[in-house]
């Protein structure tokens, strides 16, 4: 499995397919790279496709960063290392605020952004940020990741992923999610911006992607019916879709 060296510790990634542009899956909060095996093997014929284990998640080393501002420069330097000049980030929850502070604060750096259920900010319940800073799991089951509709299968999954992550890394990620908020910026995003929402998402409501729409400037939205927050798990084949009709009209 491929690791790279950033700041000093073993990051490791998935990967799949060659050329350009490459496209860089960021995960959400308590999640790892795992979560983009679909979109993995949907682009492997069209592109190359990475998805990153952050610092402290799935199995790269490090400490979890506790703000997005400090994630975004940490996809930097992991770009730098893997000598990527101007990939397309694609990013789910956590992940999509990741991408939009890369947008902000690298504007140079992107060839695009696809944002998958999330919001431009992304307040936490204080309760399972209280639960975590007592060393308490929060949740009882994963049945707020999914639609109502999905598979059991499926919430099996998003809950085995959110369970193998440590507290202190879960901590981490809620805490970065509720202080991110952009919602006064995200007019000054000038990369081409494809969104993505689920009409079940129970976390980041549908609203949340409307806003991004309407504040971002030339962006355009895809809204996947019968699927819930793991939008890109729940439905595969559509998102899959949205995204690579995506790459084409970038090319």
């Amino acid at each position: 499995m491929p690791y790279v060296s950033v700041d000093g510790n073993q990051i490791h990634y998935y990967h799949a397919g060659v050329g350009e542009p490459a496209v860089v899956f960021v995960h959400g909060a308590g999640g790892s790279g795992r979560v983009w095996h679909s979109q993995l093997s949907a682009l492997e014929n069209r592109c190359r496709a990475i998805a990153i284990d952050m610092p402290g998640h799935g199995r790269s080393e490090g400490d979890p960063l506790s703000s997005v501002r400090e994630q975004a420069g940490f996809i930097a330097r992991f770009l730098d290392a893997l000598g990527l000049e101007k990939p397309v980030l694609a990013g789910h929850s956590m992940g999509g605020a990741i991408c939009q502070e890369f947008a902000l604060g690298f504007p140079s750096r992107l060839q695009g952004l696809v944002l998958i259920s999330t919001g431009a900010r992304l307040r936490v319940n204080p309760q399972i940020i209280q639960a975590l800073e007592q060393g308490e799991f929060p949740f009882a089951d994963a049945s707020h990741l999914i639609s109502p509709s999905a598979q059991p299968a499926l919430a099996d999954v998003a809950w085995q992923e959110m369970r193998t992550t440590a507290l202190p890394a879960l901590l981490a990620d809620f805490q970065a999610c509720d202080q991110f908020d952009r919602v006064n910026d995200i007019a000054q995003i000038r990369v081409p911006v494809q969104i993505i929402a689920a009409d079940e998402d129970a976390m980041t409501p549908l609203k949340y992607s409307r806003y991004l729409q309407q504040g971002i400037p030339g962006s355009h939205l895809a809204v996947i019916t019968g699927a819930g927050h793991m939008g890109m798990v729940e439905k595969p084949a559509e998102v899959n879709q949205v995204i690579l009709d995506f790459l084409h009209d970038l090319s």
